[in-house]
């Protein structure tokens, strides 16, 4: 029996930096492929999606900011509610 879930701790985490390692082989892979010299996810997403693509993009990183912050707040909360009771 797992009882301290390091194992599945260690294997998440291995998983998360395999799955980081092929997103940027795969931007670097279309960042190479584009057709004109791009620096940044904005002008990449700009030169083959549009102009809708850089308000997508930014509305991602503002929620995945938020969520985090939630995130924080709701950990936070029942830590501090813990060590009161």
């Amino acid at each position: 029996m797992i009882h301290t879930g390091i194992p599945v701790g260690v294997a998440i985490n291995i998983l998360v930096v395999a799955v980081g390692w092929y997103t940027g082989f795969l931007y670097l892979q279309a960042k190479s492929m584009s057709p004109a010299s791009v620096e940044s996810m904005y002008e990449l997403a700009f030169l083959t999606l549009g102009k809708a693509s850089i308000y997508l993009i930014s509305l991602i990183v503002v929620l995945a900011g938020i969520g985090m912050i939630v995130i924080y707040f709701i950990v936070f909360s029942q830590i501090a509610a813990s060590l009161v009771q």
